[in-house]
């Protein structure tokens, strides 16, 4: 419920400073993802324990993060990357996702929000994307398009009406298509 009220409350703020920026389409969905960001959405990775995590990356946590706990961690192994999820020991609401190079160095970092994907009108997606589509799936409709936060990176999730999943980077560069059926 808390989760609710900060996003009910941040909502306004966050449209606010939104409508400040020049945008043709009247939406700005940028949230400016770090360049050469090493993650991909439909990359899966595997649960670790705790105790695999390098050191480095514990000790990070440890120093940057006092009063955080480790709660989950997972290996992605395209570019052995590690992404962990942390939350204070005191307070469910701080949850946070972080995710590493396998010597320690923060990629990035954002909230641990599941809830925090916000539906884009059809109309509002990148012309690419859309041009992207036409050209690879003829035929096929968007189901649902989101704008999906990952480590504190941004990507649009496009469904499709056949359940199968496309990933683009915010300016509308494909990233990756999930088909696996999971809705995830």
């Amino acid at each position: 419920m808390k989760k609710c009220l900060k996003f009910l409350f941040f909502l306004p703020i966050l449209f606010a400073l939104n409508s400040c920026v020049n945008d043709d389409d009247g939406l700005n969905l940028s949230l400016n993802n770090p360049p050469n960001s090493s993650f991909l959405p439909c990359e899966d990775g595997e649960d670790i324990s705790i105790s695999s995590l390098p050191q480095a990356i514990r000790d990070y946590i440890a120093d940057n993060y006092p009063g955080y706990v480790i709660d989950e961690a997972e290996q992605f192994f395209n570019d052995v990357r590690f992404g962990v999820e942390i939350e204070r020991d005191d307070d469910d609401d701080d949850d946070l996702e972080l995710l590493f190079t396998e010597d320690g160095v923060l990629i990035s970092s954002g909230d641990d929000d599941d809830d925090d994907d916000r539906t884009v009108p059809v109309a509002n997606l990148p012309q690419s994307v859309l041009d992207y589509i036409e050209a690879n799936y003829p035929g096929l409709s968007i189901g649902e398009a989101e704008l999906e936060l990952e480590y504190g990176l941004t990507f649009y999730e496009i469904e499709l009406d056949d359940d199968i999943e496309l990933y683009f980077s915010e300016d509308g560069t494909f990233l990756c298509r999930d088909d696996d059926g999971d809705g995830d």
